[in-house]
Formats: structure tokens, C-alpha cells, sequence
């Protein structure tokens, strides 16, 4: 019948910016192509292995839909991502990468006061549109 092909799909980090130590979660699909149905199909119950920085720290099981998950932290920096499927008979292997970029607990800090000051900022602004959109419009 030959080999199915795989691919690692929608690989995904819980917070794409988590302060040093926090705990993420890596998450995503394993899947294969069914060539009669012309789809991608879930790969249950297959083994991948979590890189960082070419270094295999974990292994997971994927469910009944092909999803995986594995809880991580890191230190501080840039940190290369890498889920790999290494392939079974009647499964080609897949990869698929990811870099993530760590923080210190200050700098995670500092970006949720600005993030909350560019919503506020975002939503007075807003209003004053309308109230002048409201004055120009009699």
C-alpha cells in the first residue's frame, strides 16, 4: 500500500512570549493523507518528541484526534521549537518548527501595562469619534 504521508499541523504555544520559568503549553495535530478521501486524516496514537534547541526534552502520545501536548518551560532568550514525528511503517516522518522568545517576569510586566494602556487609549479614541462623528453629522 506504501507510505502515508504526515504532516505536524496548527503547532501552536499557549503565550508566545512567557516570562523565564513560566509554563507553557506546546500544542498541535498530528495527521496523515488519506488519498482515496482526499483529506487529511487524525494519526491517533503516535508518539512525538518535543526539541528545544535540538535537544529532546519530551515525548507525547497524540489522541483519537491526532492532537498532542506538552507542558514546558524555558529560560531566558530566543529557544527553537521542534515537534518531530519520526515516521513508522506505513507513516513518513514530519517536523514542523517554531521559535519562541522568553522574557523576564519585569519585561512581561511592563508589556501587560502597555498592552493595557493601548486598549484604553484605543477605546477613549474610539469615543471620541463618535461623539464628534455624532456633532458633525447635525
Amino acid at each position: 500500500m506504501g507510505q502515508h504521508e504526515t504532516r505536524i499541523a496548527g503547532l501552536h504555544f499557549s503565550d508566545a512570549r512567557p516570562a523565564v520559568g513560566e509554563e507553557i503549553t506546546i500544542a498541535g495535530y498530528l495527521q496523515w493523507y488519506d488519498r482515496k478521501a482526499k483529506s487529511w486524516m487524525p494519526a491517533e496514537h503516535k508518539k512525538v518528541s518535543l526539541y528545544v534547541d535540538s535537544v529532546k526534552v519530551a515525548e507525547a502520545t497524540t489522541d483519537h484526534s491526532g492532537r498532542f501536548e506538552f507542558r514546558q518551560s524555558f529560560g531566558i532568550g530566543e529557544h527553537g521549537i521542534e515537534v518531530r514525528f519520526d515516521g513508522i511503517p506505513g507513516y513518513e516522518a514530519s517536523q514542523a518548527s517554531r521559535k519562541i522568545k522568553v522574557i523576564t517576569a519585569h519585561q512581561k510586566e511592563r508589556v501587560r501595562k502597555l498592552v493595557r494602556s493601548a486598549v484604553i487609549i484605543g477605546v477613549l479614541l474610539i469615543f471620541v469619534f463618535m461623539v464628534l462623528s455624532i456633532f458633525f453629522v447635525r
